[in-house]
């Protein structure tokens, strides 16, 4: 009953976003362990993503992409042990989403606990893998970036750059 309230809730705010037509800014954090990074799937979405989510007002992005880790997938990271590594507008979901991606290079795999409402799984990939499987359009760049590049330059993820 709750991923149905999701979706329907998702569905509603798509249509806000195609009325409102105002650009949208969203943070996220890329957790690596070993060769691999963390993916979720949200209940409302086929799509893989990290784990992340909208900036709140007066928020940082990387303020709220640690937040988001947490509530998502129940890890904690330290926002001094994350760093900038991707920030572009892409055109998504009928907005213009800013979209600010920090990674985190763990040691330790960290345990992963989801609410199965929101998110309904998630796993270690490796970076190929998760290409392979439809990841959303930022997610998609900055694992295309990677790889190309290894690992990207640490950038300025100030979602109100255009």
């Amino acid at each position: 009953m709750t991923d149905r309230l999701y979706r329907l809730a998702f569905r509603l705010l798509r249509v806000w976003w195609r009325v409102r037509r105002r650009p949208t800014s969203g943070a996220s954090v890329a957790v690596w362990h070993d060769g691999a990074v963390l993916m979720i799937r949200n209940s409302y979405r086929p799509q893989l993503t990290l784990p992340g989510g909208h900036i709140g007002t007066g928020e940082s992005a990387v303020a709220a992409a640690v937040r988001e880790l947490h509530e998502e997938a129940g890890v904690r990271v330290d926002a001094t042990d994350v760093r900038p590594v991707y920030a572009e507008t892409v055109l998504w979901d009928r907005r213009r989403d800013r979209c600010a991606i920090f990674e985190a290079v763990l040691t330790d795999r960290p345990a992963v606990r989801i609410d199965n409402r929101e998110v309904v799984w998630a796993d270690f990939l490796p970076a190929a893998e998760a290409l392979a499987a439809n990841p959303t359009p930022h997610v998609r760049a900055y694992l295309e970036r990677r790889r190309e590049t290894g690992t990207p330059s640490p950038i300025d993820p100030d979602p109100s750059a255009t």
